[in-house]
């Protein structure tokens, strides 16, 4: 019994990359079956994966792919170095492909949203290994000469959010709810695959407002900053919903083996932490360094999943 559930727990993401179900095996010959599994799958699942399976660094498209290998160039060269090979940035064209990629365990390297990142430990086993100093909050953005002068008089406002499966957009469904606004009825949320994208459709004119992270928004302040200002935050928010949450999660395969995994980790906070490159590198984002997660993190970003797993399957059909 003891073996079974051993074995059972390292090779699942194998599995899962297979597409087999865990689940669906009989008990009496599941062990039969994992070990007529091919020996590479076995060993890998068994051993896991070191660091040389760290060629790529899979980031959840809150921004557009070219800027997010502009942002994340830094990461990927510091990693080539020290690792003796290339390492590239990743992402996906929306949340869902990115998830359903992660449920595939095609990354073994991943910078997730929070929410996302709770989800694929829950769900794909994927370990948390580091966060921001910082938290995130999502920012409500309008042009610099706009009247508006709080969020409740957005009402019959047009409102760009990012991806309906964004953390994000459904902190800013709690924001306009606190301000007696119902989305979809006192106000009109239109959805963009992006944060930069939401924003640009006020800069550019489509909307009246735009809802995105904090983090995105300082990020953007070279491109829009002089024609946008921020009305408000979700730093007061109420309700079961926090207002404020890790900007993002690095998180790393249930196969990257737990050597690595910590030597994967010292690599990263020395960069990020202790050398002016990757102090420039992490403070682009405004998070002034990288540390351990404390317990009880992760598990703040639960309410959150509701909402998200109703969205895949919907964004799924």
């Amino acid at each position: 019994m003891v073996i079974n559930i051993m074995v059972t727990s390292y090779i699942r993401p194998v599995y899962r990359l297979l597409g087999i179900s865990i689940s669906h095996l009989n008990s009496r010959y599941r062990l039969k079956t994992l070990f007529a599994a091919p020996m590479l799958l076995l060993s890998s699942a068994l051993w896991g994966f070191g660091l040389e399976s760290i060629n790529e660094i899979a980031v959840f498209p809150y921004l557009s792919p070219q800027k997010l290998v502009q942002l994340y160039k830094p990461l990927a060269q510091d990693l080539e170095l020290k690792l003796g090979h290339p390492v590239r940035v990743v992402s996906a064209p929306n949340y869902t492909k990115f998830m359903e990629r992660l449920a595939q365990h095609r990354y073994v390297l991943v910078i997730n949203a929070s929410h996302m990142a709770r989800m694929a430990q829950l769900d794909e086993e994927y370990q948390p290994i580091l966060r921001p100093l910082t938290d995130l909050k999502a920012v409500v953005v309008v042009p610099r000469n706009s009247a508006l002068m709080d969020t409740a008089e957005l009402r019959n406002a047009v409102v760009g959010v990012p991806s309906r499966i964004a953390q994000i957009t459904q902190i800013a469904k709690a924001m306009m709810r606190e301000e007696g606004l119902e989305p979809g009825t006192d106000i009109t949320f239109v959805h963009h695959p992006t944060h930069s994208s939401a924003v640009m459709a006020v800069a550019n004119g489509k909307a009246q407002a735009a809802v995105i992270s904090s983090r995105a928004m300082d990020q953007l302040r070279d491109r829009v900053g002089d024609r946008l200002r921020i009305l408000s935050d979700s730093d007061n928010l109420t309700g079961a919903l926090p207002g404020k949450a890790p900007p993002v999660i690095y998180q790393v395969s249930p196969l990257l083996d737990i050597q690595a995994r910590e030597q994967l980790v010292q690599i990263i906070t020395r960069f990020t932490n202790n050398t002016k490159a990757g102090q420039a590198f992490i403070n682009q984002f405004g998070y002034r360094g990288l540390r351990h997660l404390e317990p009880g993190e992760m598990e703040a970003m639960t309410p959150f999943l509701p909402a998200l797993r109703a969205q895949l399957v919907e964004s799924g059909k």
